[in-house]
C-alpha cells in the first residue's frame, strides 16, 4: 500500500497524498502505513508535554507518541505504522504547512524504525553515487552543492531532507517529500559516497572524522524526540551502523573551486583538472542521423551522403530512443542520467551504466560528436 493517507475526506490531504504516494523507505520497500484525519480530542489541550522546541512539544501518551504544532496534533502508534492527524487551521495554505510538517515527523519516525533516518542534508550526485553535504542552516550546504554542479556537473536528488537506507551492508540516499526551498522531490536512489559537514572558512581542508566524532555530528543533525527507549536505541543503532560503513568528513570551505579540488582529491585520489574535463565533455547527435518510429521500432537512418558511407540503420529501443532524443544538443553524460533517472528509473547505479554504455556504442558507431 505505501505511505498512505487517507485523503477521501478532506482537499488538503489528497494534495499532500499526491506529495507522499511515490516514495517508499528504501530501495523497493513499499511500507503498510495509513494516515487517517480525526476530530479534535478533548483531552488533547489537557496534555503536559514532556518537552517543547520552538513551536513542537513532544508528549508521552499510553497508545504511542504526540507531537503538536501550534496546537496542531500528531498521534503516532508505537511501532510508527500508523497515524492520526488533527488540524483545526482554516486557512488551506497553513493548513498545509502544518499537516506537511507533522506528516515529516510520521515520516521520519518511520524511517527510523525501518533501518534508516532523514538526513539534514544537500546531495551531489558525480558519476553514480552520492556526497552529503550537512550543517547548519547557513553553513554552506547549497553552496558547496552548487559549486560540484558548476564544475562538474553533478545534480541532486533532495536539497534539505533526503533519507538514508540500508541494503544488505551498502547504504543509499533518497528522495523525500521535503527538499526545502528548491522543492526537488525526486524519486530515485544512489549509493552513499560520504557524508561531509560543511564549515565555513578563510582556507580550504578537508579532514576526516574518527566514528566518535561522526557519530555525534549525525545524531544531532536531525532532532528526534526519544519517545520510548526502543526508538532510542533504533535511532542509536541506525547511526552507529552508518558510520562503521560510510566515511564522515569536515569540510572547511571557502565559496571557490579550490573546496571542490580539496575535497574531490580526498574522496576519489584522483587528479581533479582530468576529472573536470571529462565530467564537462558533452555529447551531441549527428545531425545527418534521423529517427523513425516504425511500428513500434525506434529505427536510426543515416540521411544524404552519410547513407553512402554508413550503408545500414540502428534499431533503439526505448530508451535508447530517449537517450538519443536528448542528445540533439550537446550535453553532458551526468545530464543525460539525470533525465534517464526522471523518465525511466529511480536507481542511478543502473541509469548511469546504462548511459555509459549507450554513449560508448554510439561513438563505435561513429554516430556521435564529441565535444571536449
Amino acid at each position: 500500500m505505501g505511505f498512505f493517507i487517507d485523503s477521501k475526506i478532506d482537499k488538503t490531504l489528497r494534495v499532500l497524498n499526491a506529495q507522499f504516494e511515490k516514495f517508499p523507505l528504501g530501495k523497493d520497500k513499499l511500507p503498510d502505513f495509513t494516515i487517517e484525519l480525526v476530530p479534535e480530542e478533548a483531552s488533547l489541550h489537557s496534555l503536559k508535554p514532556a518537552k517543547s522546541i520552538n513551536e513542537y512539544s513532544f508528549y508521552h501518551v499510553d497508545d504511542g507518541f504526540l507531537i503538536s504544532m501550534n496546537d496542531n496534533f500528531l498521534h503516532l502508534n508505537k511501532d510508527a505504522t500508523s497515524a492520526k492527524i488533527y488540524c483545526p487551521e482554516k486557512d488551506p495554505y497553513k493548513k498545509q504547512f502544518y499537516m506537511g510538517y507533522l506528516l515529516m515527523h510520521a515520516y521520519k519516525y518511520t524511517m527510523i524504525s525501518n533501518g534508516g533516518f532523514i538526513i539534514h542534508a544537500s546531495t551531489a550526485v558525480y558519476k553514480n553515487s552520492c556526497i552529503c553535504f550537512c550543517g547548519l542552516s547557513g553553513a554552506g550546504k547549497s553552496t558547496q552543492t552548487s559549486l560540484w554542479k558548476e564544475n562538474l556537473k553533478t545534480w541532486s536528488i533532495n536539497f534539505d531532507q533526503p533519507c538514508i537506507f540500508s541494503e544488505n551492508g551498502r547504504y543509499f540516499a533518497h528522495g523525500s517529500p521535503w527538499s526545502g526551498k528548491e522543492e526537488l522531490l525526486r524519486n530515485c536512489f544512489c549509493p552513499v559516497e560520504a557524508i561531509v559537514f560543511v564549515q565555513q572558512s578563510k582556507e580550504n581542508s578537508v579532514q576526516r572524522l574518527s566514528a566518535v566524532e561522526a557519530f555525534s555530528l549525525l545524531y544531532l543533525n536531525n532532532y528526534v524526540y526519544p519517545f520510548s527507549p526502543e526508538f532510542e536505541q533504533q535511532y542509536t543503532e541506525n547511526i552507529k551502523n552508518i558510520v562503521n560503513s560510510v566515511p564522515v568528513y569536515k569540510l572547511n570551505c571557502t565559496i571557490s573551486e579550490d573546496a571542490v579540488s580539496v575535497l574531490y582529491k580526498e574522496l576519489y585520489g584522483d587528479n581533479y583538472i582530468k576529472g573536470k574535463k571529462e565530467a564537462n565533455m558533452t555529447y551531441s547527435a549527428k545531425k545527418c542521423f534521423e529517427i523513425k518510429n516504425i511500428a513500434g521500432d525506434f529505427i536510426l537512418i543515416p540521411r544524404g551522403s552519410e547513407a553512402v558511407d554508413y550503408g545500414a540503420v540502428l534499431v533503439l529501443n526505448e530508451t535508447g530512443a530517449f537517450l538519443w532524443n536528448e542528445m540533439s544538443e550537446p550535453i553532458t553524460a551526468s545530464e543525460l542520467t539525470d533525465k534517464l533517472v526522471d523518465k525511466f528509473s529511480p536507481d542511478v547505479e543502473v541509469a548511469r551504466r546504462d548511459v555509459e554504455a549507450f554513449i560508448a556504442k554510439m561513438c563505435d558507431n561513429n554516430l556521435l560528436d564529441i565535444h571536449e
